[in-house]
């Protein structure tokens, strides 16, 4: 006869066919917030000619599909045990049975197997929840209100231990319903209002006074109070960025007054809370009033964590015959000799464990043994709201990673009034490499003081270091940057391993640049400024400069100075000026000059002197020659005198007089001596600053441009002044370049010019007179080299 389910108090239903495959044991497990998990022993009867073969394609059929499980009660309903198979094992073999072993858990398991790093960003739980479970059998019944978090990570967890944690961080629970042809996962925060367990809510205990049929009634068997000490107070303290001054702590203490548990304390930072709302909207405007659903949170943090606890201190077990006690559901207990039990509870875990009938070819449904174990708490007024444990850790990033600055299209330069930035992660598969990759990144400097410090933002394209504050993914942090083939450094290395620099970029889409460089190659020792158009410097008190040899100072349009005190200036030896056009000065008090040599004069057009008198003296002789006339003019009067004699001219007539006075007679006049006058000698030119290129644009995959490289020419206004270059190259014997060898260059005018070959063996010098130079190697042998 062939083997029948019929009338059995276990029954499975699977695709291989009804009567194929029948329940020899079964052991499951439920609980809220878990997984459930039923272990089942099948057997298979091998003289029945259906053709199934574990072994071959019928595993197709079972591993992965849904299947059903009824137990069938004494009152005739039937629990019912829905899921999928996720484990499917051949057991022994006796003479005409084969053994099998089978795992059945909720649809929902598959998330387990499914392991993600993504960024969930301006969303609640509940609508990360709905995006996470798409395509599964849900049940939404959450009542609260729940915020969007600004930015939530899921990393290399997977997608149930996900849920799992963001659940338990919102006092979120959940059990599954059995009532359809498919499980649902029960999803609530309603601890008030929960639902009665299906076919039978009403639950006895056990009376041995009542008659055998009687005793058959599914009921309570043993019953097991557990009271447990737990901590009385909880405290939790987070921090936020925006808000360094504000207390963001929250206290809870339990309604449980037990066994000095009000001294023992749980304290918890950080808290979690503290960043999941920015003051800052994802453009970068203001939204402060997003900061204040912090104050909410914390103490929602804190009364859910200290519900869990209260869950705890008092749990019910017992054992009994029932298969209607379900997990997160409501059974009424009676008929308990103690009254004060006969309350209303809530099931937070049961095992189911059943062997079948060993006849099965009868199929009579007569059990062998059926019980479950189960944990419980009380429910009703004066009992605390159940919430579940925050079990499921969160992730720990260890360590520190690198990501790329984002930002929206067309911009370079991307930050909030903090100073923050965006990124996006090696790992991010769904990011975009635009603004809405990442939340707001802080970014680590050197000083950060209240409107002082050091700002330097990483701009869209970098490549930048970025750790996490107590390693928690929801709380990046950037640390530095980082030079790749797509960003290189300014300078070539190892080539230019002496320098050090720092060398910014023009914004947006510009070819220049500020920089600060230091050259520390041996002789080569230099500091290096370029300003790209301005330099403003702003001492408030003294300011000094010694420069050990020449200072070259050139100004390409006009230099305008103020002195509002004093001058002081010492040279001590040659100054040399030239004017090319005109020269303005005024003196407002006295012009005192004292040459001590010789003070020659030359004026190409007129000589005009006004002033309220004039005295000139010379301890020699005076010379005065006119090339036409000489008029002296003067309404009081002019003198003529030398030694006894005088001429005196004034308005009422002419006096003259001498020891004896000659007209037209005597000897001849003297001559007047002309002036030597001896010509300015030219100021040198000053020699032009070291120069440098602008770098290039970082190119990012998906969002930058094709940009050409705009280099420095030689040839180009800004050095159309230049006179003339010497070039030098310096090879060894083998044609190999000689590189980090000093040089020194005399040029036509005298100047010693100085530097060391580069990496190709060249040296340059650049703004010299046309003329022969004179090179020499002061670090080689003297003699052995000519000079050029």
């Amino acid at each position: 006869m062939a083997m029948t389910q019929e009338g059995r108090l276990l029954k499975f239903i699977s695709p291989v066919g009804e009567d194929v495959l029948l329940i020899n044991k079964i052991r499951a497990t439920e609980g809220l917030s878990q997984l459930y998990e039923i272990d089942i022993e099948l057997v298979y009867d091998e003289e029945t000619d259906d053709g199934f073969d574990v072994t071959t394609h019928d595993i197709t059929k079972i591993l992965g599909q849904s299947v059903s499980i009824s137990c069938s009660q004494a009152d005739g309903s039937a629990r019912m045990f829905l899921g999928t198979v996720c484990r499917f094992t051949q057991l022994h073999r006796d003479r005409r049975f084969t053994y099998y072993g089978a795992k059945i858990v909720p649809h929902i398991w598959k998330l387990t197997q499914n392991f993600q790093s993504r960024i969930f960003q301006h969303m609640s739980v509940p609508d990360i929840l709905k995006k996470v479970l798409e395509g599964y059998e849900i049940k939404d019944q959450l009542k609260a209100e729940y915020k969007p978090r600004n930015y939530c990570v899921q990393y290399r967890e997977s997608d149930f231990d996900f849920i799992s944690r963001v659940m338990e961080e919102e006092g979120i629970y959940y059990y599954f319903d059995h009532s359809g042809e498919k499980e649902k996962m029960v999803i609530r925060d309603d601890y008030l209002t929960p639902e009665d367990c299906p076919n039978k809510c009403d639950i006895p205990t056990y009376d041995i006074d009542l008659d055998v049929h009687e005793q058959w009634e599914s009921n309570v068997k043993q019953w097991f109070i557990d009271y447990n000490l737990i901590s009385g107070s909880y405290e939790t303290w987070d921090y936020q960025l925006q808000m360094p001054g504000k207390k963001l702590d929250a206290n809870m203490t339990s309604r449980f007054n037990v066994g000095g548990n009000q001294d023992l304390k749980i304290y918890n930072y950080p808290g979690g809370y503290g960043g999941r709302y920015d003051g800052i909207d994802k453009g970068g405007g203001e939204q402060a009033d997003r900061l204040q659903k912090i104050f909410d949170d914390n103490k929602k943090n804190a009364k859910n964590t200290m519900l869990s606890l209260d869950s705890q201190h008092q749990i019910i077990s017992g054992t009994s015959d029932c298969s209607s006690l379900t997990a997160g559901y409501r059974f009424n207990l009676k008929n308990h000799p103690n009254n004060e039990f006969n309350i209303s509870y809530i099931v937070t875990s049961v095992t189911h464990e059943a062997d079948q009938a060993p006849d099965y070819e009868v199929g009579d449904g007569t059990p062998r043994d059926y019980s479950n174990e189960f944990t419980c708490i009380p429910h009703g007024d004066g009992h605390p709201e159940y919430r579940p444990e925050r079990k499921t850790p969160k992730p720990v990033i260890y360590g520190s990673q690198t990501a790329f600055v984002v930002g929206p299209e067309g911009e370079e330069i991307f930050t909030d009034k903090y100073g923050r930035i965006k990124v996006q992660f090696h790992w991010d598969q769904d990011g975009q490499l635009d603004a809405n990759s990442s939340c707001w990144v802080p970014v680590s400097q050197t000083w950060a003081g209240n409107k002082w410090g050091m700002v330097f933002l990483p701009r869209i394209g970098m490549e930048v270091i970025v750790s996490f504050l107590d390693g928690d993914p929801d709380h990046p942090l950037v640390e530095g940057c980082v030079y790749n083939p797509g960003a290189m450094p300014p300078y070539d290395l190892p080539a230019e391993k002496t320098k050090s620099t720092i060398k910014s970029d023009s914004s947006v889409d510009k070819d220049g640049f500020n920089e600060i460089r230091i050259e520390d190659l041996k002789d080569s020792e230099q500091i290096f400024v370029h300003g790209e158009k301005d330099i403003d410097v702003r001492n408030k008190n003294d300011r000094r400069e010694w420069v050990g040899n020449d200072h070259h100072y050139i100004i390409k349009n006009d230099r305008f100075e103020k002195i509002e005190r004093d001058e002081h200036r010492l040279i001590e030896r040659h100054q040399y000026n030239e004017i090319k056009k005109e020269r303005h000065t005024k003196i407002g008090a006295e012009d005192n000059v004292d040459v001590g040599g010789s003070y020659s004069l030359k004026v190409g057009s007129g000589i005009e002197i006004q002033s309220q008198s004039y005295s000139l003296e010379s301890s020699g002789s005076i010379s005065l020659k006119a090339g036409s006339t000489t008029v002296f003019d003067a309404p009081g009067g002019v003198t003529l005198k030398c030694g006894g004699s005088f001429i005196s001219v004034s308005s009422a007539g002419v006096d003259i007089s001498g020891p004896m006075v000659k007209i037209n007679s005597g000897g001849s006049a003297g001559s007047a001596t002309p002036p030597s006058i001896v010509d300015p000698t030219p100021p040198l030119e000053a020699d032009e600053a070291d120069d440098a290129v602008p770098g290039t644009k970082i190119k990012l995959e998906k969002r930058s441009k094709d940009r050409k490289e705009k280099t420095h020419k030689e040839d180009s206004k800004g050095n159309e002044d230049k006179k003339s270059w010497v070039k030098i190259k310096l090879v060894d014997e083998e044609g190999k370049p000689v590189t980090g060898v000093s040089f020194k260059v005399t040029t036509p005018d005298g100047r010693v010019a100085s530097g060391s070959t580069n990496k190709e063996g060249k040296g340059e010098v650049k703004n010299i007179d046309p003329g022969n130079c004179k090179i020499t190697f002061p670090d080689l042998d003297k003699e052995a080299w000519e000079e050029a």
